[in-house]
């Protein structure tokens, strides 16, 4: 397998650490038994950060491995790959809440199947819902489209169209569950388990395949690109959907969102505005960092509620309070930070050297 050395896209970092942060925000918003309605820019910045995730990942993946020989030693290669990259953080997040649940109940409520579905990331295959960990069903789903990664990329390096009938194949899958499955009169977390089914959510990561394999030699005009930006975000803030978040995964509603995560991601990868330094340098920290945030701001949330409660003995303390989250956020940041260079980067790099010598 060729893994293509490129310079980072600067753009999809911005874009990437945005969403994180979004959806991290809007977790500790939603914990405190705040009701999302589906006009609420957060609700709409939570299912469209997760969206955009996938999106991202497919187009990210495609950048790196365009040249993807479909073999069963690259196929090994590739998954060892990303086996390296997810399971290290996995297993430190799934160690540290168990500790938590201890710390808090005095027992360990999660039964042994449950930890090894989570800690194998086997629940995104047979029990999509199966995750004890905030946020952790989209890794699950990630690893199924990972399964299916080198066959897209073979498809689409074969005959560009035959890549883009995959797409649309996905698209229909996932326009079935919108509007014959999900049923908008019910709350979507009734819904949970079938709207987390990796078949809803996977013609998005094959979008991104698709954008990278369309549009990786059409160059667009900067003023067009913005123009479709702005635009796009503009209809992403304020179109008239109303109720329950179900309205932006089903029915119309999941078109239009579907074509707005598309035209955002597109123009993110097709722009050209170059910012300050610094602050070019903090996005593309934080879009280093995304996969820690996404995954430790749960385990960040309940240590530094459980320290607040045993340090000043008592359960009356507004854990929602703004300083609250704020500390939470900027913690959950530096932790992050610290784990990447620190921890993740030393474990990938074991990855490499052992898919390299023996694969």
């Amino acid at each position: 397998m060729k893994k293509t050395k490129i310079k980072r896209i600067d753009s999809l970092d911005w874009l990437r650490g945005l969403m994180a942060m979004s959806v991290m925000i809007y977790h500790l918003i939603s914990w405190n038994n705040v009701y999302q309605d589906s006009s609420n820019l957060m609700s709409r910045l939570a299912i469209g950060g997760v969206s955009i995730f996938f999106i991202l990942s497919g187009l990210c993946i495609s950048i790196v491995y365009k040249d993807f020989e479909l073999k069963s030693r690259t196929y090994i290669q590739f998954y060892l790959t990303r086996i390296f990259r997810i399971w290290p953080l996995l297993w430190g997040v799934t160690f540290l809440l168990i500790l938590l649940q201890f710390l808090n109940n005095g027992k360990i409520t999660y039964s042994f199947k449950d930890i090894i579905l989570n800690i194998s990331t086997l629940f995104g295959f047979v029990k999509p819902s199966g995750t004890f960990i905030t946020g952790a069903w989209s890794i699950g789903n990630e690893m199924v489209y990972y399964a299916f990664t080198p066959f897209i990329i073979y498809l689409y390096k074969c005959r560009l169209y035959l890549g883009n009938i995959f797409f649309l194949i996905t698209l229909c899958i996932s326009l079935y569950f919108a509007f014959f499955i999900l049923d908008n009169h019910q709350n979507l977390d009734k819904q949970w388990d079938q709207y987390i089914h990796p078949l809803n959510n996977f013609c998005l990561f094959v979008l991104g395949v698709a954008i990278y394999f369309n549009f990786n030699k059409i160059e667009i005009n900067s003023k067009i690109n913005l123009t479709l930006l702005v635009t796009s975000l503009i209809l992403f803030i304020y179109l008239p959907f109303k109720g329950d978040q179900m309205f932006l995964v089903s029915g119309i509603g999941r078109i239009v969102f579907i074509i707005l995560y598309f035209v955002i991601v597109l123009c993110f990868y097709k722009m050209k505005i170059h910012l300050p330094f610094y602050l070019n340098r903090l996005f593309y920290t934080i879009g280093l960092v995304t996969f820690g945030i996404y995954m430790l701001h749960p385990i960040v949330k309940g240590y530094t509620t459980f320290f607040i409660k045993l340090w000043f003995n008592s359960y009356n303390i507004n854990h929602s309070h703004p300083l609250i989250i704020v500390f939470v956020c900027i913690l959950t940041i530096l932790i992050s930070i610290l784990s990447y260079f620190y921890f993740e980067i030393r474990i990938i790099q074991i990855g490499k050297k052992i898919t390299a010598k023996y694969f």
